[in-house]
């Protein structure tokens, strides 16, 4: 390591990657599958993320275009990475606090609430890019959830209403 690392210091050389052709390949591939909005796992984005960016910041790239595309397509699926991973947090946090919700008027509200955000995907903030969170898989089950926690709740308090009037 010590001599390669002396004669491309000395001679000035610079060392490039054998496989080189087949990488610029790969991210060309990418590049072309990325400019179509198909939906893609947050797995599969974080992978093609740093593939990009490994590839845009590397000095070897022979493709001074394709390395500023990759710069710029990076940029944009590290956006869309931070958008899911946000609606990730949200909707984990929301599923998580509805197993605390308390058999009060202020916990009808908070399952109200936490109806409203599983029925509503733009209020619950989901990505509008190509990159889908985990948990958008499971949305419709955190509802069901929620409608099977607030229908007693409900009817005792219109039962304890009919009561009063009556």
């Amino acid at each position: 390591e010590a001599i390669l690392e002396t004669m491309l210091h000395t001679y000035d050389l610079r060392a490039t990657r054998s496989n080189e052709v087949v990488v610029e390949g790969e991210v060309q591939e990418l590049i072309s599958k990325l400019r179509f909005p198909a939906p893609m796992p947050l797995a599969d984005a974080d992978a093609a993320l740093q593939k990009l960016t490994q590839f845009a910041s590397a000095e070897g790239s022979s493709s001074i275009r394709l390395r500023e595309e990759a710069q710029q397509t990076a940029e944009q699926l590290n956006h869309e990475v931070k958008q899911a991973q946000a609606y990730e947090t949200r909707i984990t946090e929301a599923l998580q606090s509805l197993e605390a919700v308390p058999a009060t008027a202020n916990g009808i509200k908070q399952l109200v609430d936490l109806y409203q955000l599983f029925s509503n995907p733009t209020k619950a903030g989901v990505p509008l890019g190509r990159v889908m969170p985990p948990s958008q898989a499971t949305i419709g089950q955190a509802q069901k959830s929620v409608s099977i926690k607030l229908r007693p709740l409900l009817t005792d308090v219109s039962a304890e209403l009919a009561n009063i009037t009556s």
